[in-house]
């Protein structure tokens, strides 16, 4: 051996392949190593490299993998009224205020995963508001859970009267005692006729 020859295997990424090892991992955020390594041999057909080592490279360049966060498909309107909403109400006092929403878990969650640099925000996924299967209604305040229903059925307004009726009024009293006030979002069964009345008679 030479001196100032190094032992071992030698590296089989030089500098301007590891960085175009990042340009994939960029643009293809949601590929497999397996498939990460068959797009860099695209461009060096010689290359012998396996998923094992592409693993390795990406983590020394900062790689991370994850699932993503799923998050709920907002139009630009939406958002921009949600902002308006929240720059309203940054100086209210909500100790007596009480928040509900319905969300949806699926049984067989999706478990695709993602690539992404360390220091960058964690990836996101948009799904719909109402996947299969199980429905959860729940409501919470500043000193902790106030009710909670767990349902399979299609939400509409009779159930939802229901589900209050069972769920919020009594438990609210006994939380907050008088003058507390819920918090709903702008789904038409919250504002019907027959549901203000409810909420009317019991609050």
């Amino acid at each position: 051996m030479k001196q100032g020859s190094r032992s071992g295997r030698p590296r089989r990424l030089i500098p301007k392949k590891r960085r175009y090892l990042g340009r994939i991992a960029k643009t293809k955020k949601c590929a497999s190593s397996s498939e990460v390594t068959e797009h860099l041999k695209k461009t060096y057909p010689r290359l012998e490299i396996a998923p094992r080592t592409v693993r390795e490279n990406l983590q020394k360049l900062g790689y991370k993998v994850c699932i993503p966060c799923s998050v709920p498909l907002l139009t630009k309107d939406a958002m921009t009224r949600r902002v308006a909403w929240a720059k309203a109400h940054q100086r209210k006092r909500w100790n007596k205020v009480i928040f509900s929403d319905e969300s949806t878990f699926q049984m067989f969650r999706n478990t695709t995963q993602v690539r992404y640099k360390s220091g960058e925000p964690r990836p996101r996924r948009a799904t719909v508001k109402h996947p299969f299967k199980v429905h959860v209604w729940g409501a919470f305040c500043a000193k902790g859970t106030v009710g909670f229903h767990m349902f399979t059925e299609n939400m509409n307004g009779e159930l939802y009267r229901e589900i209050l009726t069972q769920n919020l009024f009594e438990q609210a009293h006994q939380v907050l005692g008088n003058g507390w006030i819920f918090q709903q979002d702008n789904d038409p069964k919250h504002h019907a006729r027959l549901m203000v009345s409810l909420l009317e008679e019991n609050s």
